[in-house]
């Protein structure tokens, strides 16, 4: 049995829910056609998010940018109504844009290259002068309708993983031109506006990208450096599968996240510039038909990633809160693998209940000590309400067989005889929709009986419930199982 110990009476450090701060999506567009709103409400809500990124809003079908020659006169008309209606619904439920300047507008592109079903456009612009009145007015066009006061609290990203020629289908040097030329022009509109990149693959680029900053010739202003209020960067555990779909997913070592939180916060310090660290994407895998990430399993590899790059990093973006996702064409089941901590139905998947659990922690953390076992880890708090502790039992990919872990929890530091406790509990057979769904048949497009059948067994299950124990000596003792893959969050109400 592994004994795990958290003692209420030691010294507190902050903890803010960094990973709450940005979620990813699917396109713009999305917001225009699918229910997705109500899966930004549910994530807002019950999750705590509070910015939403996604690829695309300089996509051809938001119907932002056109040229056309009048009386032998070349002009360009801008065309905001799509943007606005996304952007005036992502506000009204309390959604901040985080806002990636990505794709090309097919007329301003210098080339034909495209990305996923939807077509995005990855070539640089034909004309850079004209990318970058493109930007500007895009920006300005944001602080007149929304105020400065508003806008000056999103973020710019310029473009989205330019390290990779699925993405950028330019070089480098060329992307660091794309950034200046964009970085200028948004500050020209405002200069608190925040402005940043690279939104790179595997952590690339960092320094690089923050020695063109600092010391390169500005492509635009002809001096040295451009501007920079954040770096950005992405990250998969895999070795293989950079590429959206098809590629079989090798996973690296576990350590995969922390080591590269830990390198890049330390290149970034070591420039001495006040940046925040933006993490915009991550997952368990790039590919949107991976059926790790339905299971129960990816919940605590949520948790184990969490609490690995806890100091290195400012935001952390789960990449995507919802299914509801046309990359590779639209779902063809309910549970089919997709990124999503929500299926296209609403359905809550064992991920889902992963951010609520973290979401129900303090904001004040104390250690956590365990005997070393492969898999078990936890993260403890406390509030005023009492104290949370969170433990899993994280299958990482480098470990051989699954196993089950019977657990001793000891907390010390309790006053009084008694106290309440409550252990919710996701794994294959609680608060496990996925598991569900497999029992009824796996049906593509469930009935609507069936999709009743799974919100009944899709929200987080409390297994103890409000339950007295005995406290001796200041201390309390719970013993319990954690099946391969399981979080479990134990409350001590004060």
């Amino acid at each position: 049995m592994a004994k795990v110990q958290v003692d209420l009476r030691s010294e507190t450090t902050p903890f803010p829910h960094f990973w709450e701060t940005v979620f990813g999506s699917e396109r713009p567009f999305m917001v225009l056609r699918e229910n997705i709103l109500e899966h930004y409400r549910i994530g807002r809500e019950e999750l705590g998010f509070r910015y939403m990124r996604a690829h695309g809003v300089f996509q051809d079908e938001m119907g932002i940018y056109r040229e056309f020659v009048k009386d032998g006169v070349e002009e360009v008309v801008y065309d905001w109504r799509a943007v606005d209606r996304v952007y005036d619904q992502l506000l009204e439920i309390g959604i901040k844009p985080f806002v990636e300047l990505s794709f090309m507008p097919v007329q301003l592109a210098s080339g034909t290259k495209t990305l996923f079903f939807w077509q995005g456009n990855i070539t640089p612009p034909k004309d850079y002068k004209k990318w970058a009145d493109l930007c500007e007015a895009f920006a300005r066009h944001l602080v007149n309708r929304y105020g400065i006061d508003e806008v000056k609290t999103w973020y710019f990203e310029i473009w989205n993983e330019p390290n990779l020629d699925y993405f950028w289908a330019g070089s480098q040097a060329e992307y660091f031109k794309l950034y200046d030329y964009a970085v200028e022009a948004i500050k020209r509109v405002d200069p608190s506006l925040r402005v940043g990149g690279p939104a790179t693959a595997a952590g690339a680029w960092i320094e690089p990208f923050l020695n063109h900053c600092i010391e390169d010739t500005n492509a635009v202003t002809g001096q040295r450096g451009a501007p920079v209020d954040f770096v950005s960067y992405h990250g998969y555990p895999t070795d293989a599968g950079l590429v959206v779909g098809g590629e079989k997913v090798t996973y690296l070592h576990s350590n995969y996240w922390h080591d590269m939180a830990r390198d890049n916060h330390k290149i970034v310090v070591s420039k001495g510039l006040p940046l925040e660290i933006h993490v915009t994407e991550w997952n368990s895998s790039p590919d949107c038909r991976d059926p790790r990430h339905d299971d129960a399993n990816n919940a605590a590899f949520i948790c184990q990633m969490i609490k690995d790059v806890a100091g290195y990093v400012d935001t952390f973006s789960y990449w995507t809160l919802s299914d509801i996702f046309e990359e590779r064409g639209w779902p063809e089941a309910e549970f089919h693998g997709g990124f999503g901590l929500l299926t296209v139905n609403g359905i809550k998947k064992p991920s889902f209940h992963a951010f609520r659990m973290l979401h129900m922690l303090g904001n004040e953390r104390i250690p956590v000590t365990m005997d070393k076992v492969d898999g078990l880890d936890g993260l403890a708090t406390v509030s005023e309400k009492g104290a949370q502790i969170l433990l899993w039992n994280y299958v990482a990919p480098e470990h051989e067989g699954a196993v089950s872990r019977p657990v001793a929890l000891e907390v010390d530091g309790l006053s009084g005889e008694r106290v309440t406790v409550k252990r919710y509990l996701v794994d294959e057979y609680h608060s496990n929709a996925y598991t569900c769904w497999k029992d009824m048949g796996s049906p593509a497009e469930p009935t609507a009986q069936q999709l009743q059948k799974l919100r009944d067994c899709m929200e987080l299950e409390l297994v103890e419930v409000n339950r007295a124990a005995q406290v001796e000596g200041g201390k309390l003792l719970l013993k319990f199982n954690l099946l391969p893959g399981s979080v479990s969050l134990i409350e001590i109400e004060k």
